[in-house]
C-alpha cells in the first residue's frame, strides 16, 4: 500500500526528499498502529478520484489550499497536520460534530480552563523557552564570536558599495551601521533558532498550543487573554482572532488538523493525557470519535452536520 502511495504521489514532487517523507511518515505509522493502513487507503482514493491533490516539498511555508498539501519543514507532524486539513475537505467536506457547540462553550465557560488551566500551560511553556533561549544565546554567542570578523568585513565591504541619498552623506556612520546590521541580524537568527528547536523538541506543546488558541477563538494566540493575577498569557503558537473571525468550521478544522498530529506523535498517549488535562474528557472524545468513525472508517456519517 505505502509504495502505491509513493508512485501516485511521486509525479508531484520534486525531489527524492519529498518522496521520502511520506514513505518515513506512513511506515512509521502503519507499523506502530493498524488502523493508519485506512488512512493510507483514504489516501490513495482521495488521490485516484482527485488527481491534481498534491503533497510536495515548499519554500513559502506549510499550509494546505484546496487539495495541495505544502511542508517547508522536514517534520512529520507538520505534514500530518495538513493532511488533515486535506481530510476535512475531502473525507468530512466540512462537516463537524453535533456536539461542537456545547462542547466548546463549556470550556470557554469554564472559569478552571480559561484561568488556572490556560495559566499553568503558559507557565510550562514559559519555562522551556527560557531553557532554549539560553541555549540559542550560547550557540549564537559562539558562532558570532568565530566569524564576526570575517562576517563583519563581509557586511562592512556591502555597505562600503552603496551610494547613500546626499541627504544622508556625512550623517551616518557605516562602522555603526555595520554593527546595528549585526545585531539586527543575531536578533533574526535568535528568533528562529527558537521556533526551529521548540517545534523539534517539543512538537505536542506546539501541537497542543495552537488546539487551546483555536477552543478560545484565537483570543489566547492574539494575547487577549490574562491569569487570574491580571498578567497576559502570551501563546506560543497559535492563529489568534483574526485568523478564526469567530468562524466554527474554520476552527474545527485546525483542531481536527491538530489532533490527526498529535495522536501519531512518537508519546501520543502521554501527549492525549496532557491535552485531556487541560481541556476535558469530553472534547478528546468528541475529537477521537470523529477522527475514528469518519476519517478512517467514514460510518456514520448521519451523525455530523454541516
Amino acid at each position: 500500500l505505502i509504495n502505491e502511495l509513493i508512485t501516485l504521489f511521486s509525479d508531484e514532487y520534486k525531489n527524492q526528499e519529498s518522496l521520502n517523507l511520506l514513505k518515513i511518515n506512513y511506515t512509521y505509522l502503519c507499523n506502530k498502529d493498524e488502523r493508519y493502513i485506512n488512512e493510507v487507503k483514504q489516501l490513495i482514493k482521495l488521490k485516484k478520484e482527485n488527481p491534481f491533490i498534491q503533497i510536495s516539498l515548499t519554500n513559502e511555508g506549510s499550509h494546505y489550499l484546496k487539495g495541495r498539501v505544502l511542508i517547508e519543514d522536514e517534520i512529520l507532524y507538520v505534514m500530518n497536520h495538513e493532511i488533515g486539513h486535506l481530510f476535512f475537505e475531502y473525507l468530512s467536506k466540512y462537516k463537524i460534530p453535533y456536539e461542537f457547540d456545547k462542547t466548546i462553550v463549556n470550556l470557554q465557560y469554564k472559569e478552571e480552563f480559561m484561568k488556572e488551566k490556560l495559566s499553568s500551560f503558559n507557565l510550562l511553556c514559559n519555562e522551556l523557552m527560557k531553557d532554549i533561549e539560553n541555549e540559542v544565546d550560547i550557540i549564537l554567542d559562539k558562532l558570532y564570536e568565530e566569524q564576526n570578523e570575517e562576517y563583519k568585513n563581509e557586511i562592512k565591504e556591502f555597505l562600503d558599495n552603496v551610494e547613500l541619498p546626499k541627504w544622508l552623506e556625512g550623517k551616518i556612520n557605516k562602522s555603526v551601521l555595520t554593527d546595528e546590521y549585526l545585531q539586527k541580524d543575531k536578533k533574526i537568527k535568535r528568533e528562529m533558532l527558537k521556533i526551529l528547536i521548540m517545534r523539534n523538541r517539543y512538537p505536542k506543546i506546539c501541537i497542543i498550543s495552537d488546539m487551546l488558541d483555536a477552543i478560545t477563538y484565537g483570543k489566547y494566540g492574539s494575547f487577549g487573554l490574562k491569569d487570574k493575577n491580571g498578567n497576559t498569557l502570551n501563546c506560543l503558537f497559535g492563529h489568534g482572532e483574526a485568523y478564526y473571525r469567530n468562524d466554527k468550521y474554520l476552527i474545527f478544522n485546525e483542531l481536527l488538523a491538530n489532533y490527526s498530529s498529535l495522536i501519531k506523535l512518537k508519546d501520543s498517549e502521554e501527549s492525549l493525557i496532557l491535552l485531556k488535562q487541560l481541556t476535558s474528557e469530553e472534547f478528546v472524545n468528541m475529537l477521537e470519535e470523529y477522527y475514528n468513525e469518519y476519517i478512517l472508517s467514514q460510518e456514520n456519517e448521519q451523525k455530523y452536520v454541516r
